[in-house]
């Protein structure tokens, strides 16, 4: 149960980062690039939910390794 925790909070996190580069593209798309063609919800969510594996999986590594012996 203990690894499934864990998982699942590098996997939240990695979601969230996701979000975020999503959200920052968008904002400057929308500032910036007037003719910019907006994305659907149902893909920005598609896309966050499958890029938060392996922003998670490098999140967890690099933890790791800086606190590796």
């Amino acid at each position: 149960m203990k690894k499934v925790l864990l998982i699942s909070n590098y996997y939240t996190i990695g979601v969230l980062i996701s979000l975020l580069i999503i959200g920052l593209i968008h904002l400057y798309s929308f500032l910036a690039e007037t003719y910019f063609g907006y994305a659907e919800w149902d893909n920005i969510l598609l896309t966050t939910s499958v890029s938060g594996i392996p922003f998670g999986i490098a999140i967890w590594a690099f933890k790791n390794l800086i606190t590796a012996k």
